[in-house]
């Protein structure tokens, strides 16, 4: 379940990062729950936050591969992992992108991509919503709700986030460890 806050709570510790993503990135630590702390920073937004859960499953071998128009595989793009989210995230202006909660791996809630691995340049984003997710649709326009992971651990990943439909409507920074129970 999702609380809305005004503020981080201290307890929280969720803070901006400025790192970045490793050229020998593993991410096999991907898998798995997570406690996520989404911050607003948007104006029309600023200093509210989510805690939520994140839950992200291996994705099996007929939809990892990002399939581009024409029936081709994207070079250099995978979807290594899929999942859900707990909460729609409207608490903090995040726009609606279809169902969060949909474990349909051909069109789930949340999508790990992973890119500019082969050129030592490793990109993961999470894009949420069915509706962005469908696989074998490649999503040029339309609304959006993406992490951007800057940092991966072992125990936990943060970075940046962002949500519109012709821009960044509203954007911030994400906290998430790994929950207990893994």
């Amino acid at each position: 379940m999702a609380c809305a806050q005004n503020s981080p709570s201290p307890e929280q510790g969720c803070e901006p990062t400025d790192a970045r993503l490793s050229s020998d990135l593993t991410i096999e630590h991907l898998a798995g729950d997570f406690d996520i702390t989404f911050v607003a920073t948007s104006a029309n937004a600023a200093d509210r936050s989510v805690a939520t859960t994140i839950s992200l499953h291996p994705t099996d071998a007929d939809h990892r591969q990002v399939m581009m128009p024409g029936d081709r595989p994207a070079p250099d793009v995978i979807t290594p992992y899929y999942g859900t989210l707990e909460s729609n995230l409207r608490d903090v202006g995040a726009v609606d992108v279809g169902d969060v909660q949909s474990l349909d791996v051909s069109q789930p809630g949340a999508l790990v991509l992973y890119s500019g691995y082969e050129a030592g340049n490793p990109q993961i984003t999470i894009r949420f919503g069915s509706e962005a997710n469908r696989y074998g649709s490649v999503r040029f326009d339309g609304g959006y709700f993406v992490l951007r992971v800057q940092e991966l651990t072992e125990i936990g990943i943060r970075g940046t986030w962002a949500s519109g439909v012709t821009g960044n409507d509203v954007e911030g920074y994400f906290c998430a460890t790994k929950s207990p129970e893994n």
